[in-house]
């Protein structure tokens, strides 16, 4: 996310993925055609949106805790901008 937001001139505030790390924060955000379940990651909450990967439609939270410098390789990750 550290990333994602610097390239729209943001900053990622880590502190609000308390409130962003969420099945309903994702279901704003993105379609969750498989639904959404959890996993362990730091590169968490996110929608896996590579066609090629085995959890590819799901919406994934964690009981992790997320950070900013993480980026996944496939999904489309849920990022607190500010």
């Amino acid at each position: 996310c550290d990333a994602a937001c610097g390239r729209v001139g943001r900053r990622c505030d880590g502190a609000l993925y308390d409130h962003m790390n969420t099945c309903a924060a994702l279901a704003r955000a993105y379609p969750c055609p498989r639904g959404c379940t959890y996993e362990v990651g730091e590169d968490i909450p996110v929608m896996v949106s590579d066609p090629g990967h085995p959890m590819s439609g799901y919406c994934l939270v964690t009981d992790a805790v997320p950070t900013c410098r993480a980026s996944p390789p496939a999904p489309s990750r849920l990022c607190p901008c500010v």
